[in-house]
């Protein structure tokens, strides 16, 4: 087990001391109390991984053209109503022909 002080977390991650501070008050970064607080390297690990954003599932098959059932099997897998579904594929729709004129 590697434990790291919160100045050698916030300058691992190009960072505040105040950022590192605020997530483990939040409790989104476990730390082991004491002076100076430790932070596991593993745990440090764990909440990056958990705090990365994942990429939407929508495909483009040609530019300018959309893959039919591709948006609207995203929006079903993200729980959206089949109203905000058919608005998202609108607004889409439309910043695709926007960027493609």
């Amino acid at each position: 087990m590697r434990t790291l002080t919160e100045q050698e977390v916030a300058a691992r991650l190009g960072c505040s001391t105040s950022k590192i501070k605020r997530w483990r008050r939040a409790g989104a970064l476990p730390y082991i109390p004491g002076r100076p607080v430790l932070i596991d390297e593993a745990d440090l690990d764990a909440c990056l991984e958990s705090m990365k954003c994942r990429p939407t599932s929508y495909v483009v098959s040609t530019p300018g053209t959309l893959k039919a059932g591709s948006i609207s099997s995203g929006a079903k897998a993200a729980g959206l109503s089949e109203k905000a579904q058919a608005r998202l594929t609108k607004a889409r729709r439309k910043r695709i022909s926007r960027s493609g004129s």
